[in-house]
């Protein structure tokens, strides 16, 4: 019997470890569930809370509302449904995440020389008390878990104030290598790093010869065997590539929650090389009409305007032009006004280049204005068959 209790034991201890140490994603339900129901949530404000919860130090359950209105909620007529939902995820959060309450000791320091008995005799009635009290040992009916010999570090933060002195002790801030859930942006992309820069340097460019500092030995023998001397230095030439690319981002709105697949499609872009200059503008939904010309940003705060004919003025019948939008297909529907602007948009780029694609990162545009246009421009979803497509149409 007693083998048998002392494996059962055992065998306790090491489910409850094998438990404890499974990696569990801090609200990660509850922001997934917010993105069901159409929040606008992108990856970056998940991983902003993340950060913020390891930085932080949060004592109450209000304090952690307060945070997570400020990084998710964004609209003050849902807060009612986000405070539910929190009360619900909260009750679910693993216990390695809950903050334990730590008893603070009040130690009242002498005033003055009136009684200094007082003070042995409360240290004595202290003693007696915890003497008394480790005499007495409870009964445990659970298993108790074997102690770890680790030498744990507790810093005291000691407190003067009026009543005393309150010593406080103060836990150290987790290290990155002991939070159970590292966030990753590239876990959720669609299309590879590795491969979409490997696609895209195979992009045709237009080249330019240019002078190198670097001479032209063989190109000098030849002159001086044909002249005699060397009249002038020959440098050595290569050829750069001048490709320009035009990327129009819709953003904002449904767009929010594929910024970060943007980003990193644009950083790939800069660093491709032979892509001389990459210039971005931003508009929302669909660019302004004005007449015959369309009103462009330069910034995503809407500040600065640049209308499209000045921007096709520096471009040539070599400049990619990209678009990256969902052309409604984030919402499942079709808006006749959006169609309206588009079509004479797109007739204005491919007057000025026939190297036009649509990035759409919504992949069903089935109803959708996207679905018309795809008659008009090359649509193409941002993974890693559809960008070598986009290569060759490029």
């Amino acid at each position: 019997m007693e083998r048998q209790t002392a494996s059962s034991h055992q065998r306790s201890i090491t489910s409850h470890k094998t438990t404890m140490t499974k990696p569990t994603a801090l609200f990660y339900d509850f922001f997934q569930t917010l993105r069901s129901r159409g929040w606008e949530l992108g990856w970056e404000q998940y991983e902003l809370f993340m950060r913020g919860f390891i930085l932080s130090k949060f004592e109450t359950k209000e304090q952690l509302l307060n945070f997570c209105k400020t990084v998710w909620l964004f609209r003050p007529e849902l807060r009612e449904e986000f405070e539910q939902l929190f009360d619900y995820y909260y009750r679910q959060i693993p216990a390695q995440f809950l903050i334990e309450k730590k008893e603070t000791i009040h130690i009242k320091a002498p005033t003055g020389a009136g009684k200094p008995e007082a003070a042995p005799s409360a240290a004595k009635e202290l003693q007696s008390s915890s003497n008394s009290t480790l005499t007495q040992t409870p009964q445990l009916s659970a298993p108790v878990p074997e102690l770890s010999n680790e030498t744990v570090e507790v810093s005291l933060n000691i407190d003067s104030s009026s009543e005393g002195n309150v010593a406080n002790e103060v836990s150290p801030l987790p290290s990155a290598k002991e939070v159970t859930f590292l966030f990753s942006e590239q876990k959720h992309l669609p299309f590879t790093v590795r491969k979409a820069s490997q696609t895209l340097r195979k992009l045709r460019v237009p080249t330019q010869k240019r002078n190198t500092p670097v001479l032209d030995v063989p190109a000098l023998v030849q002159q001086v065997a044909q002249e005699g001397m060397v009249s002038r230095l020959i440098y050595q030439r290569e050829s750069i590539g001048v490709q320009q690319i035009v990327w129009l981002s819709d953003h904002g709105g449904s767009m929010l929650p594929f910024e970060p697949w943007e980003k990193q499609l644009l950083d790939i872009v800069k660093n491709t090389p032979n892509i001389r200059q990459t210039e971005q503008y931003f508009f929302h939904d669909y660019p302004s009409q004005e007449g015959d010309d369309f009103k462009l940003f330069t910034n995503r705060a809407h500040t600065e305007i640049k209308t499209l004919s000045s921007i096709l003025k520096a471009s040539n019948r070599h400049t990619a032009i990209l678009i990256f939008s969902d052309g409604g297909a984030a919402r499942r529907r079709f808006d006749s006004e959006r169609l309206q602007v588009f079509l004479p948009l797109i007739n204005t780029l491919k007057n000025t280049t026939q190297r036009l694609v649509w990035l759409n990162p919504v992949r069903q545009t089935q109803g959708t204005m996207s679905d018309y246009l795809s008659f008009l421009v090359s649509v193409r979803y941002p993974n890693n068959d559809d960008l070598k497509r986009l290569i060759l149409e490029l």
